[in-house]
């Protein structure tokens, strides 16, 4: 018999095998006292399967029965594949190729003088026998309400068979069988029980010889060494409030980390996961490429103003109105920042647009003072340890700026505002069955920067030290992890206060070509920072509500800048190609701009 699509199955005397797929829809499913054995898979939609007293034997393949169906009235026998009671997903546990598994959604009893048998325990004397190879699956909200097998006889269970209680959770207990009897430490062994990795199960036996399994809640800070939403971690298996279901998207994503069996099996990886999730704007490199955008726009103010770029002599600095205009291209790349392993790369690309006119002098020296607006957009790419994760942004930005000159002594001065929009999308392990995560993140960055330098001529080259001080207010604002539009976890703004101490040397020439002034020059710089070089970020999950915090390293203590270009300047137009790189020990940045000045 191949498939029984509707109707009774009924089995009297001799073997029936049942192969394919096939399901049955009655009153009175299944009857008989015969045997049947199935290779295939059966459903019992309907009706009851109580009238069949025979043996059945699962030898692959699947059997479902409904709600409805009660229980085989005879012997049955899981050799391998499984049956499940009221339970048709059995839990979400995938079964090995040579395994049994009986999951049960709702009790069962065993009829007297019939055995249950899953896995290899065929020679076991007991009514009720699980072999190396089995599986117990039982629903965790059934479970605590009543016994999930009753019968009478003895019980037996072999070392490797596992319990699995489904959405277990703490402080609970769980019976799993009443009326069997069992020898002391002659059932499933606590080791073997698998329960969710933040709750602590012990099993064994109460007075009336009933196997019973008692939870309770453990420390999530010891489970998992560093893991970040311990405070909600704690607070969701401590309450009761796990379920890997849950309308809460916070709730039912910490839940899912939390299962060790069907989501999320490894710990280091769940781990991983957890903190990429819960610092998905750090993850995503947000606040590292913020705060190189807005060192970019002054950057170009520098370009502009420097004595290394344009010279004493030129023209484009003298009296009247200077326009200029810098397209920039620059790619990033962040290794081992958050966590080892973890990289973000990424490149963006702009154009700043400045104007600045000489008002004056003090105390000798040449005053120009000016302003410039910059904007653009990129996208950067982040291969976590367990997430992969997008960022595509635009930015910004507006900045005043002032120069004053006095022969070889050139000082530079900027404040300024840049603002980016980051738009984050993480992709979570297909294990989690959640898709994707999304998160609209804005930054904004107020600096103010101070650049002094001198200019040392010489027959060969000209020599320009140069120090300044650049200190960023980085504020990221507060912004909210979605999946299907539902909250994840919130995130609370942040704000950093650092300061840049960069301090360098540049090289270069003026060289008349045919009437141009080219000007080839080098620089070599070391930037040490100070202040809050790492984010603050203060999380809590939806449907929670603890507050957790983390702090991140997002730049490194000391970074190095080296720059090589060409300047070349005639009459009232001037023309500049640079290429430069900042690196540290976690950071590369390589940035090309191309300045074009007018003079008006």
């Amino acid at each position: 018999m191949s498939a029984v699509d509707t109707g009774i199955l009924s089995q009297e005397g001799a073997t029936v095998s049942l192969s394919g797929n096939a399901s049955i829809s009655a009153a009175n499913a299944m009857s008989g006292n015969g045997s049947i054995v199935n290779n295939g898979n059966l459903s019992v939609a309907e009706g009851t399967v109580s009238g069949f007293t025979g043996t059945y034997t699962q030898t692959a393949g699947a059997t479902s029965l409904g709600a409805d169906s009660g229980f085989f009235g005879g012997d049955v026998v899981i050799e391998k594949g499984a049956l499940s009671v009221d339970m048709a997903d059995r839990g979400g546990i995938s079964m090995q190729e040579n395994e049994a598994m009986l999951a049960l959604g709702k009790s069962v009893t065993v009829a007297d003088g019939k055995k249950l048998v899953v896995g290899d325990a065929g020679n076991s004397s007991s009514a009720v026998a699980f072999g190396n190879n089995s599986l117990l699956v039982v629903d965790g909200k059934a479970a605590g309400t009543g016994a999930m097998i009753t019968g009478t006889g003895a019980i037996s269970v072999a070392d490797g068979s596992q319990l699995y209680i489904a959405d277990a959770q703490a402080g609970k207990a769980y019976t799993i069988t009443d009326g069997l009897s069992s020898a002391e430490g002659e059932y499933w062994d606590s080791a073997n029980l698998l329960a969710g990795r933040l709750i602590k199960a012990d099993i064994s036996t109460n007075n009336d010889g009933d196997i019973v399994v008692e939870t309770k809640a453990q420390d999530a800070a010891k489970v998992l060494p560093g893991i970040i939403p311990v405070a909600a971690l704690d607070t969701m298996v401590s309450n009761n409030r796990n379920n890997t279901d849950s309308s809460s998207m916070g709730i039912r994503f910490l839940s899912r980390a939390m299962d060790n069996v069907q989501y999320m099996p490894n710990d280091a990886t769940a781990t991983a996961m957890v903190n990429e999730v819960s610092r998905a704007a750090v993850t995503a490199g947000v606040q590292n490429t913020a705060l190189r955008l807005a060192d970019a726009g002054v950057d170009q103010l520098i370009h502009h103003l420097s004595l290394s770029f344009f010279g004493k002599e030129n023209n484009i600095h003298k009296d009247g109105v200077d326009i200029w205009a810098t397209p920039m291209y620059g790619n990033t790349y962040t290794h081992g920042m958050v966590a080892s392993g973890a990289a973000v790369r990424g490149n963006y690309g702009g154009v700043t647009l400045g104007a600045d006119a000489k008002v004056g002098e003090i105390l000798g020296g040449k005053v120009r003072v000016g302003a410039a607006v910059n904007g653009g957009g990129g996208k950067s790419e982040t291969r976590g340890t367990a997430t992969s994760t997008d960022n595509e942004y635009n930015f910004g930005g507006v900045n005043l700026y002032a120069g004053w000159n006095l022969d070889s002594l050139n000082v530079m001065a900027s404040v300024g505002y840049a603002m980016a929009n980051h738009d984050v999308k993480m992709n979570l392990p297909a294990s989690m069955g959640m898709g994707q995560a999304k998160a609209d993140v804005d930054t904004n960055a107020f600096i103010a920067d101070l650049r002094a330098e001198y200019q040392i001529n010489t027959s060969v080259a000209d020599i320009l030290p140069h120090a300044g001080v650049r200190y960023t207010a980085l504020n990221t604002e507060s912004h909210d992890l979605k999946v299907n539009g539902s909250t994840l976890n919130s995130v609370a703004s942040d704000t950093q206060h650092i300061v840049q101490f960069p301090i360098g040397v540049t090289v270069s020439k003026d060289i008349d070509v045919s009437g141009w002034n080219v000007k080839p020059l080098a620089d070599v710089s070391v930037i040490p920072a100070a202040g809050e070089k790492k984010n603050t970020t203060k999380v809590s999950y939806a449907g929670i509500g603890a507050l957790d915090s983390v702090n991140t390293r997002i730049m490194d203590s000391t970074s190095w800048a080296g720059t090589v270009g060409v300047q070349a300047e005639k009459g009232n137009f001037a023309l500049g190609l640079n290429y430069g790189v900042q690196a540290s020990t976690h950071e590369t940045d390589q940035s090309v701009s191309v300045g074009i000045s007018w003079k008006f």
